[in-house]
């Protein structure tokens, strides 16, 4: 409870700081206050509890990227205009987007209840930007009624896509804590330099629930390893979990890297956005592996 006491006066606090120094001579420091909160809750929530804090850091990832493209559509399209950059996103501003999803968790829980009630919060948005305003913070070039318009939508279209990727975000930390130390089977082709490298890397950890399997070896045994034969271990990255599942490609890095407690690393190969851009860097790696190696297959 004493926690959830101190998220909302910090935010609260952050927010008047921030936004009384961006209408002020002192607009070019007025992100400090709020990455000061940021930065002091992710570091308190790493020595305390490191699944929050993975959680709370990929939210905080996300609500930059979304914020930043809201604001750049505010303010190109002249619907607010800020005091210190004109028709630009100020950095004080894109500030207040992670240091108000970290309250998701704690101060506005209640957010994750139910799905109407971030469409309900969206709906009074443009009273934060009002209150920037009456601060000379702000200006509505177009009208307070024509910022309304856009601003209420994309706002009750940023709380309803922020809590559900919050609650996706603890079921995949939730996955890639439950992984850890469990054994996995790593097939890797052992004439790739780039593979034998990777697994050099790997073996430096000395890992124990990690075994590593050269399909290259004349020994290899494909029916020890769900049917795998070398051409169609060849083709991507296969995995073998303790349950026996196979995994192919960034889901199959995504369980190694779990289980040998890379937990950064497992997660980019899970959350949305990170994972499609690993798959699409991996699926093009895989096609062209060998020629970039000098082989054929």
């Amino acid at each position: 409870m004493m926690f959830i006491i101190i998220n909302a006066l910090l935010y609260t606090i952050g927010w008047w700081l921030t936004v009384y120094w961006g209408a002020t001579s002192y607009y070019t420091s007025a992100w400090l206050p709020s990455l000061v909160i940021v930065l002091g809750q992710l570091i308190y929530l790493y020595r305390v509890d490191p699944k929050a804090f993975y959680q709370d850091l990929f939210l905080v990832l996300y609500a930059l990227m979304i914020g930043y493209g809201m604001e750049f559509v505010f303010t190109r399209l002249g619907l607010i205009m800020y005091s210190d950059q004109p028709q630009t996103v100020t950095l004080w501003i894109l500030m207040l987007y992670p240091a108000f999803v970290l309250t998701f968790n704690y101060s506005m829980k209640w957010l994750n209840d139910k799905r109407v009630y971030p469409i309900l919060l969206g709906m009074f948005s443009p009273l934060v930007y009002l209150c920037g305003y009456k601060m000379g913070a702000c200006l509505f070039p177009m009208g307070f009624w024509a910022m309304s318009l856009v601003v209420i939508p994309c706002w009750c279209l940023f709380l309803h896509l922020m809590c559900n990727l919050n609650r996706r975000l603890k079921n995949i930390v939730y996955q890639v804590f439950k992984s850890e130390g469990k054994g996995v089977t790593m097939l890797y082709d052992g004439e790739c330099p780039l593979c034998s490298k990777e697994v050099g890397w790997m073996l430096k950890g000395c890992p124990t629930q990690v075994k590593f399997i050269n399909i290259a070896d004349p020994m290899y045994d494909a029916e020890k390893y769900n049917n795998l034969d070398y051409k169609t271990a060849m083709q991507a990255m296969h995995a073998i979990d303790d349950e026996g599942n196979t995994l192919v490609g960034v889901e199959a890095f995504a369980e190694i890297y779990a289980a040998l407690n890379w937990r950064l690393l497992s997660l980019l190969m899970r959350v949305p956005v990170f994972k499609q851009i690993a798959s699409i860097g991996y699926y093009f790696f895989a096609k062209y592996r060998l020629r970039l190696t000098g082989r054929n297959l």
